[in-house]
């Protein structure tokens, strides 16, 4: 509905991910082209007809990895030379070490002793993501604290939860900074 609202026809779109690129596909005019986002998620079979039915209206993919462009090219039909492998980076000039001032700091916010080893997740709270195969790993340990950053159905429980729910953007690297070391099982 937003797109088909618009005053001007866009040169291109962009869509993260096939679900959102399908959708543009579909309420776009027939002129642009739509790029999509392809993470590391399972490409869905239920989208394998309708993929190869917009085709022509597909101008690209970036893909994470090779894996994710073999199952694009697979599942959806996409061919190789429309498909750019760009896998997921770190923006050095954010995502760094805090210094040690920072970093006690943010810990002892946290409640997170100096001895103590901080254990970091950030995602989804779901069964992909394995928030609750850390929460397992985690139950009992002494001198661990666990950060769980993000939401879901799948809260972790445990005392030894420093923090868990979301964080804006912009206090990420205090977080993580925070941390001992980062799972994503």
């Amino acid at each position: 509905r937003e797109i088909r609202g618009m005053d001007f026809a866009p040169d291109a779109c962009y869509a993260h991910f096939w679900r959102s690129a399908l959708a543009a596909a579909r309420a776009l005019p027939k002129g642009p082209k739509v790029f999509v986002g392809c993470g590391e998620s399972a490409l869905k079979t239920v989208f394998a007809g309708e993929a190869k039915a917009m085709l022509p209206r597909i101008g690209g993919v970036v893909s994470v990895s090779g894996k994710n462009k073999a199952d694009c090219q697979a599942l959806y039909g996409v061919p190789e030379d429309m498909i750019q492998v760009l896998p997921n980076g770190v923006d050095g000039g954010t995502f760094h070490p805090l210094s040690p001032q920072q970093r006690q700091a943010q810990r002892q916010r946290l409640g997170i002793g100096p001895e103590e080893l901080a254990v970091v997740l950030v995602g989804w709270f779901n069964q992909r993501k394995g928030v609750k195969r850390v929460e397992a790993a985690l139950q009992g340990l002494e001198g661990v604290k666990a950060l769980y950053i993000g939401s879901g159905d799948m809260t972790p429980e445990g005392d030894n939860i420093a923090f868990c729910g979301r964080v804006e953007h912009d206090q990420m690297p205090l977080y993580l900074g925070a941390a001992d070391v980062f799972v994503l099982p």
